[in-house]
């Protein structure tokens, strides 16, 4: 018996295997990364938690050392303002490598200069502070089932800050 999953943003059916994720998430908020990652994992997914930029860029690191089949990493989701720092200049900095990662960010900042950047970056989607979980863990879905979404910042009415 094959377990599937309806995405009510699209309107398609997806084996659940398929959206199946391993995502790194990295947000400095400890509530909002709590509820974030219970979500993933409800969701089916596997979820590596971490607070800051150091500790990105350390996982970032070793998975450049780690042979493809061997990454337990294939989805980045992460706040773009971490507790020291933004996460923008490591994007840019492994850009090359991380552009094998589909990576969603979520912000409250809302400023075209920050989206345009995280953009060019090659990030496939930008979430705007407060959004629904449903929404987020279809844009999961989503993003893992197309391979690329191609939005600028999207966001639905939510609770979610």
């Amino acid at each position: 018996m094959t377990i599937a999953v309806w995405d009510s943003m699209t309107h398609a059916i997806y084996p659940r295997t398929l959206l199946t994720a391993f995502i790194l998430l990295a947000e400095d908020d400890d509530d909002l990364r709590c509820i974030l990652s219970h979500t993933m994992r409800q969701g089916g997914h596997s979820v590596r938690e971490v607070t800051n930029t150091v500790d990105f860029e350390k996982i970032i690191i070793k998975l450049q050392n780690t042979p493809p089949e061997q990454r337990a990493i294939n989805l980045i989701v992460s706040d773009i303002h971490l507790e020291n720092g933004s996460i923008l200049p490591i994007l840019k900095k492994y850009r090359s490598f991380i552009s094998a990662f589909p990576t969603i960010l979520i912000t409250s900042d809302r400023s075209p200069d920050v989206v345009d950047a995280a953009m060019t970056l090659g990030v496939k989607d930008v979430l705007a502070k407060p959004f629904d979980l449903p929404f987020l863990m279809d844009t999961i879905h989503r993003t893992r089932a197309a391979g690329v979404t191609h939005r600028r910042v999207t966001g639905a009415p939510g609770n979610v800050k």
